[in-house]
């Protein structure tokens, strides 16, 4: 996860990494982020 974190590109400011924040893009991919990492907490407590 830290890899593609690191190194894609997502923000529509260009800020790399966590992004800016703000912007639809970075609003997205943190909410999807978010998503998976329940998903996974989830799925591991079966």
């Amino acid at each position: 996860m830290e890899y593609i974190k690191q190194n894609t590109l997502t923000c529509y400011n260009g800020i790399m990494g966590t992004g800016c924040g703000e912007c639809p893009a970075c609003k997205l991919r943190s909410a999807g982020l978010k998503k998976y990492q329940e998903k996974k907490i989830r799925d591991t407590t079966l």
